[in-house]
């Protein structure tokens, strides 16, 4: 038996073969999630832009390493610069051939690991301030394939409970 780090999951194994993510010794694997409670929620605004790989990049929130951490992950994007960007406010206008969805306010350059595929970034929302704020994000990146050179990622909204 083995809790997770965070206190989210409880794995139980047993026998003599390793699994990944279970303790040393686990052929067969039960794990048991325990609610946390979060402080924020979700949701995705659509509005992506197809680039190299066919589809576009897609980004999803979830939560990582305790109820107020958020990891954003990026998955499905070309390998090349790319800006996250961070709103107050929706905008949801024409840009560079897609839809930029956040009032830009923060341009976090390169700010996922583009040496794969998959990509994430864990954010801590347990700032007293951030509490009734809803954040609008979506990632563009540099893509030879998209229109004007682009991609973007489809957009989210964090709600900071």
């Amino acid at each position: 038996m083995a809790f997770y780090e965070d206190g989210s999951k409880l794995f139980v194994s047993m026998g003599d073969d390793f699994v990944v993510g279970a303790p040393i010794g686990g052929k067969y694997l039960i794990v048991l999630d325990r609610q946390l409670p979060d402080c924020f929620t979700t949701s995705h605004l659509g509005n992506g832009l197809p680039g190299s790989l066919g589809a576009a990049p897609e980004f999803s929130a979830d939560m990582a390493g305790g109820p107020c951490t958020v990891s954003l992950q990026l998955l499905s994007f070309a390998q090349g610069a790319h800006v996250l960007v961070v709103g107050q406010h929706k905008l949801e206008a024409p840009f560079k051939g897609g839809v930029m969805v956040p009032v830009p306010s923060v341009l976090l350059a390169n700010a996922f690991d583009t040496a794969q595929l998959f990509s994430y970034l864990a954010v801590d929302l347990s700032n007293p301030m951030l509490t009734g704020v809803t954040l609008y994000i979506q990632v563009w990146i540099q893509d030879p394939a998209g229109p004007y050179g682009y991609s973007a990622s489809n957009g989210l909204a964090i709600g900071v409970k």
